[in-house]
């Protein structure tokens, strides 16, 4: 399959394995848009169907089991257990401050 909107490259789709050589339909699960083009083809002439070739966790019904039950709300940050550290984290310094800061520092 060639890709006219990524300067001519071609891409080869296994719809078997679920691969192709873009490598997004492996990493996110959902075929890619040059799997999505073959798909529809093979689709339409009643050779596939294409809930074939997403991954289960995009059904619908995967959806509803994730949301059946109550979601509890999150209490505000006032309510949460104080956790010791044993360091005190500071905020990032800015670039402009931090040669300021090192200068003060060698001063001292």
């Amino acid at each position: 399959m060639r890709n006219v909107n990524k300067r001519d490259e071609r891409y080869v789709v296994k719809t078997l394995t679920h691969e192709c050589t873009c490598l997004q339909w492996k990493h996110i699960g959902k075929p890619c848009d040059h799997a999505l083009a073959f798909i529809n083809v093979l689709q339409a002439r009643n050779f596939v169907n294409m809930g074939d070739y997403v991954h289960e966790y995009y059904l619908v019904s995967r959806l509803r089991v994730a949301y059946e039950a109550v979601i509890e709300p999150v209490t505000d940050n006032n309510q949460w257990p104080h956790m010791d550290t044993c360091f005190v984290l500071r905020p990032p310094i800015p670039k402009g401050k931090k040669k300021v800061l090192e200068e003060q520092e060698n001063r001292r």
